[in-house]
């Protein structure tokens, strides 16, 4: 396709440098097409910012900046369940790396699932008290041998 430029378009487009993007002036397509600039004014170059909002804060993501503790609306502090708060010690300490009573040292135990190798770690985190509050104290790394006896001399199972 042979494109023709006559002199009235070539005087129009003249008149429109400076205002329009000029990707677009070379082109016989439509002049609208998504994602274009149609304005100098409004396009905004790499690096620009409109505003301090708009800037990149480093080591705060702005969709999960309301989801640390208190912010996050779903927070339970100490309401939390059993589960999430051995999740939480877990996520914030990691595993246990030896049992306190038998001295056994962790490691992963590969189980098969459903149909799918699946593996666990072999030292549990085991509350004192059991009155389950987020502080690293209350909590010792057993294996499951003694985490059980340990519960059981307790009367807790």
């Amino acid at each position: 396709m042979v494109y023709i430029i006559t002199e009235k378009r070539l005087k129009y487009w003249e008149s429109l440098k400076g205002k329009v993007n000029p990707k677009l002036l070379n082109t016989g397509r439509t002049r609208f097409k998504k994602g274009y600039h149609y304005s100098l004014k409004t396009e905004i170059k790499k690096g620009e910012h409109l505003s301090k909002n708009t800037e990149y804060k480093k080591g705060i993501h702005p969709q999960t900046e309301w989801q640390e503790k208190d912010k996050n609306p779903f927070w339970k502090d100490e309401n939390a369940s059993y589960g999430s708060k051995h999740s939480w010690i877990t996520f914030n300490y990691g595993n246990s790396p030896i049992c306190e009573d038998c001295e056994k040292i962790g490691g992963y135990i590969i189980f098969l699932r459903a149909g799918k190798t699946s593996k666990r770690w072999n030292i549990d985190w085991s509350n004192c008290d059991h009155k389950y509050r987020r502080v690293k104290e209350d909590y010792n790394g057993r294996c499951q041998k003694c985490h059980w006896r340990y519960d059981k001399s307790k009367g807790l199972r």
